[in-house]
């Protein structure tokens, strides 16, 4: 089963979206929650995902997201959530299937202080202007053997960013 493309796009009055447990999703596709004010998305639960279609969330008023646990999820899109501004905190840790991450990852995500991304042993590349523009100040890479490509604008304008941890890189 997926969502399909332009899911609730332009919804300005949507705050909140729960898909807990819906087991069967496995693609969320293109231009999710785009241009909304949803500041809230529990992903939890949605343990066959297997990916995540671009534009995800692309200027929402979401707070904070937590990708943990999907661990079947094997692709996120270019311009995951693209500039939005209120994103404080992105948690994708323990993501064990994931293989790639478009380009435009959190780019202008302005006040976006704290990224885990830890434990994706299969993740073998990162797109372009990851986190670009961010006003992170730790970023967690750590274990992430098998990276083979990151993409131009890694991190780039990140002017508070004080601690990258890249344990693991070989």
């Amino acid at each position: 089963a997926s969502i399909g493309e332009r899911f609730c796009l332009s919804t300005p009055s949507l705050a909140s979206l729960d898909l807990d447990g819906m087991t069967s999703l496995t693609a969320i596709k293109a231009g999710f929650c785009c241009q909304s004010s949803l500041a809230f998305v529990d992903l939890s639960g949605i343990t066959n995902l297997e990916t995540i279609g671009d534009g995800f969330c692309v200027t929402s008023s979401l707070t904070s997201l937590d990708l943990s646990g999907l661990s079947n999820l094997t692709s996120i899109g270019y311009n995951f959530a693209n500039t939005c501004t209120s994103l404080t905190s992105l948690n994708c840790s323990v993501l064990p299937q994931l293989k790639s991450i478009g380009s435009g990852f959190c780019q202008n995500a302005a006040s976006l202080s704290n990224v885990r991304l830890s434990g994706m042993g299969s993740l073998t590349s990162i797109g372009n202007g990851f986190c670009q523009g961010a006003s992170m100040t730790c970023l967690d890479l750590s274990a992430l053997i098998n990276v083979s490509s990151i993409g131009n604008g890694f991190c780039a304008e990140c002017n508070a960013l004080s601690i990258v941890d890249l344990s693991g890189f070989s």
